[in-house]
């Protein structure tokens, strides 16, 4: 019989399916997909075949693997226990992320390192393929999130079906569906009204555990950070609501350009012309005028 013992906070059950799983461990699409069919189907089987017994003195959980031979067990122990070796490695807080989002707080209050500390402590590194969502409609968390990598776009979707750009996300914001949550400490979010889709290959720093959250976040400089980052969108989703009522398209299509100076050539042109008001046909000739003239 094959065994391994895995740390505590391994803790493999069955699932569904192994969709489920994959989902589960959060890893790139990249890293499954080198994988053949036959063996994530195996690394299923290993999974819901295995007998998870709790070992109090050492407080490691013990896998007994039953219903498969040894050959095949030692094999995908190997390719379960990189997958795992892979996780944390890629999944920790990487210096460079610490940086990036001591830079950012930095930029709006002085914290002490002590609630630095505890603010980095919520954070989980996760990594989001394009296409893929952050937060839905009907989602209560993630809480929120700070963009280390990568594009999102906030939208809704109308009983029509019509999709409705609200924002657009890059390095270094924050989102929430919930932003009143992020100052009002008695406040606990709904469910979101609200998707926040991938553009690009993305890694987000978010924040799952509210109450927790809350508890440690209950200083006034984070109060104060979260109100700055939330005058700030607001500033922009204000101008914007203006713009259209008041500007022509040409005018909507530079205020664009000026509130995220370079995303028109990361965003799709039916997500632009989405966000501004009118159709992409329109959002096209408007473009090509603009080059002709060499604006913008």
């Amino acid at each position: 019989m094959a065994r391994i013992i895995f740390s505590s906070d391994i803790n493999p059950y069955p699932f569904k399916t192994h969709r489920d799983y994959l989902n589960y461990c959060q890893l790139p699409k990249s890293v499954w997909m080198s994988l053949s069919a036959y063996v994530l189907h195996l690394l299923f089987e290993l999974i819901i075949s295995c007998y998870v017994e709790e070992q109090s003195e050492t407080h490691h959980k013990q896998i007994n693997l039953i219903h498969m031979p040894d050959s095949t067990a030692h094999v995908m122990l190997y390719y379960f226990q990189n997958l795992c070796d892979y996780c944390e490695k890629e999944y920790k807080m990487k210096p460079v992320f610490k940086n990036q989002l001591t830079e950012k707080i930095y930029s709006y209050i002085d914290a002490s390192d002590k609630e630095l500390n505890s603010f980095i402590q919520l954070l989980k590194p996760i990594s989001i393929q394009k296409g893929d969502f952050f937060i839905r409609s009907g989602d209560t968390k993630p809480w929120f999130g700070l963009i280390i990598s990568g594009l999102f776009r906030g939208f809704y979707i109308k009983e029509s079906g019509e999709e409705f750009t609200k924002h657009f996300f890059r390095e270094n914001d924050f989102m929430s569906a919930h932003s009143r949550s992020l100052v009002d400490i008695d406040y606990l979010p709904e469910a979101s009204e609200y998707y926040f889709q991938a553009l690009e290959d993305s890694i987000v720093l978010k924040v799952d555990d509210i109450k927790e959250a809350k508890r440690l976040l209950m200083h006034p400089c984070w109060v104060e950070m979260f109100s700055k980052e939330i005058e700030r969108i607001h500033k922009i989703e204000e101008g914007r609501i203006q713009s259209l009522m008041l500007d022509d398209a040409t005018q909507r299509y530079l205020r664009f350009k000026q509130n995220f100076p370079g995303l028109e050539n990361r965003i799709k042109q039916l997500q632009i012309a989405s966000y501004i008001g009118i159709s992409p046909v329109s959002l096209s000739r408007i473009r090509a005028k603009l080059k002709s003239l060499n604006i913008g």
